[in-house]
């Protein structure tokens, strides 16, 4: 272009437009170098803010994250803190039970009583358990009163009353019908579920709840045979009665004394809150139509404790009621036969078709028996036992003989009578003479054996044993014992620790209640002066283990396990405390590495987000000198190329 051209100076135009862009470049690396940032807006570089942004979001979560489980683990340490003392405070009170049962020290609730000391101490640990469970807080949550726990706890129930034998004073059972009463073998007390894992039911490796909805399908109609199946029972086609199958071992393995799954569902039903009596009105019933397996699986009872009336009439002994005299009772016993072992007794009765002696499996009576009067009963009965089952077979043939004679009598005179021929009369007048004379041998054997047992010698027994182990040592006594209402049952949530940047990347935390009554089963009923969990008052060492026999009021089943003694009792609620223990101290070792795993991938994920983000500054420093000198240039040729319009004004010279 000509640079006589003085209205468009074109140069100056180009010199400047390049100062621009050298003065753009010159302002985004002193930006750059000011921030630090090589992305300081989205236009510097869309697509790597877009990336950039999602990482910090991350980094910034994961920090967070790692921060919530370091304040998980202060709470997890406070919880266990708490339970640690919780812990001493039950091996203490353990420590003083088994102190109060040595009969060094002096019982009862007089001024001289060193147990009463012991209990005092006792109620005050008991308490500081519930106080400890109830003011244990983190950043003011409380931690072990069961609301942070998915079961939550049961706040009402009500107080029944059952009775106890118990070892006291003399002269305290006074009737057969105490002695009827009392209870020979444990009751149960639990949910359906509870007890169909006692017994042992094989359920294939599925939960309650979901086997009974498999083989009850929602429906309650069945469950008796699927049971009895369960038990190792086959049952065929129109059978009720269950034989055979683990019922036979269920008094030597929980106590309970079942004969088929229809007995365990009546007893379950009786001793439940239904207002039906037995399993067939239950499952029938209109109101349990729609009661699902769920929901049955949960019920609470109590069940499976039975009477000596019971046990000896589901041991094959009839004609016992609890108004049966005193000599009724007796000849039953008589009639026991002998019991060596807690697993083997004999029984006697009378056969309907066969009408002899027969064999009766007697595991039931013969283990409660046992399990109750240890070896005093086979001390008093053994010596003659065998004589005795002697002398009633031979008694029970003289009357199968008899009965045959009389038949044969009868058949020979209907043939004399009806003129039969001389072969069917004479065959029939041999039938009766043999019969005679078996009858008068078997009357004869029946006679000498009789004469060889001295009842006199077996009734002096009998009575020295009543006087001496009954009368004298065991005391029928009404307790109180805690039933919780499901229906008051308040549920809670479990911790939720979220140690993730994102939703659902975090751990699920349950403590459950440590008070005295959740520890001692009893929810819901904590340890009281007026209902003690612990009692060690009685006047006998030997009550004071015994447990509620004598005087402690804690739940038969205790974190699963089935409890009688107090010291089992102490035994399973520390099993509990330290389980949860474990527990926590699992969770918070797993915390430990989360932190150490969510810092690694903070610090990784920073470094890529810094590799996108954060300006190089040598680099920045090489641009922004560069942008200087080609800024001068550009002035010097910007101020020479507005020069150049004034050489047109010599062409006026």
């Amino acid at each position: 272009m000509s640079n006589t051209i003085v209205r468009t100076n074109v140069l100056s135009l180009n010199a400047h437009r390049n100062l621009g862009m050298v003065g753009g470049q010159q302002a985004r690396a002193s930006q750059r170098l000011s921030s630090g940032f090589r992305i300081n807006s989205a236009a510097d570089d869309a697509a790597g803010l877009g990336i950039s942004e999602k990482m910090r979001a991350q980094i910034r979560g994961l920090d967070q994250a790692s921060r919530n489980a370091q304040d998980g683990i202060s709470l997890i340490q406070t919880a266990e803190g708490a339970l640690d003392t919780v812990n001493e405070i039950l091996i203490r009170v353990r420590e003083l039970v088994v102190q109060a049962a040595n009969d060094t020290n002096v019982g009862g609730a007089g001024a001289q009583s060193d147990r009463l000391r012991i209990q005092d101490e006792i109620d005050q640990l008991m308490n500081e358990i519930d106080a400890i469970a109830t003011r244990t807080e983190f950043n003011t949550r409380t931690l072990l009163d069961g609301q942070l726990s998915n079961n939550g706890v049961i706040r009402g129930g009500e107080w029944v009353a059952v009775d106890v034998l118990r070892t006291n004073a003399p002269a305290r059972i006074t009737t057969i019908d105490q002695f009827l009463r009392t209870t020979s073998s444990p009751a149960f007390e639990g949910s359906f579920g509870d007890l169909l894992r006692v017994i042992g039911a094989d359920l294939n490796g599925t939960e309650v709840q979901e086997w009974m909805g498999m083989v009850a399908a929602g429906q309650l109609s069945g469950l008796a045979y699927a049971i009895d199946s369960a038990m190792g029972v086959h049952v065929g086609a129109g059978t009720t009665a269950a034989m055979g199958g683990l019922w036979n071992n269920l008094p030597l393995t929980a106590g309970l004394t079942f004969n088929n799954a229809t007995e365990m569902l009546d007893a379950f039903v009786l001793g439940s809150t239904a207002t039906e009596t037995t399993w067939a009105a239950f499952a029938t019933s209109a109101a349990n139509q729609n009661l699902t397996a769920s929901t049955f699986s949960r019920m609470q009872s109590s069940a499976g404790g039975e009477t000596i009336y019971h046990a000896l009439r589901n041991s094959g002994f009839a004609g016992l009621t609890s108004t049966s005299t005193f000599t009724e009772v007796r000849n039953v016993f008589y009639r026991l036969g002998g019991l060596q072992g807690a697993a083997a007794g004999i029984g006697w009765s009378e056969g309907a078709a066969a009408g002899g002696v027969s064999a009766v499996h007697a595991d039931g009576i013969a283990t409660a028996l046992q399990s109750w009067l240890g070896t005093r009963f086979s001390e008093v009965f053994d010596s003659t036992a065998t004589d005795y089952l002697s002398m009633r077979a031979a008694e029970t043939t003289a009357a199968r003989a008899e009965r045959a004679f009389v038949d044969a009598e009868a058949a020979y005179r209907l043939a004399v009578r009806n003129q039969s021929g001389t072969t069917a009369i004479n065959d029939a007048r041999e039938a009766r003479d043999t019969a005679r004379a078996a009858f008068v041998t078997a009357q004869t054997n029946f006679v000498e054996l009789r004469a060889s047992v001295s009842a006199d010698s077996l009734e002096t027994r009998w009575n020295h044993f009543v006087r001496e182990y009954l009368s004298a040592d065991t005391e029928l006594v009404e307790i109180e014992r805690w039933r919780p209402n499901e229906a008051e049952r308040e549920r809670g949530n479990a911790l939720w620790f979220q140690i993730g940047a994102n939703s659902g990347q975090g751990i699920s935390v349950e403590i459950g209640s440590m008070s005295t009554g959740t520890l001692f089963g009893r929810e819901g009923a904590n340890h009281t002066t007026d209902r003690r969990i612990i009692n060690v008052m009685d006047v006998f060492g030997e009550n004071v283990q015994a447990g509620i026999a004598g005087g402690s009021n804690f739940g038969a089943i205790i974190g699963g396990n089935r409890v009688e003694t107090t010291l089992e009792a102490l035994d399973a609620a520390l099993a509990i405390t330290t389980r949860q223990r474990s527990e926590l101290g699992a969770v918070q070792n797993r915390l430990e590495f989360t932190i150490e795993n969510l810092d690694v991938a903070s610090e990784n994920l920073s470094a890529a987000n810094s590799r996108i983000r954060d300006a190089d500054m040598a680099r920045e420093m090489m641009g922004l000198t560069q942008a200087n000198v080609l800024q001068q240039a550009a002035i010097s040729m910007l101020a020479q190329a507005n020069q150049a319009p004034q050489s047109v004004l010599q062409l006026l010279g």
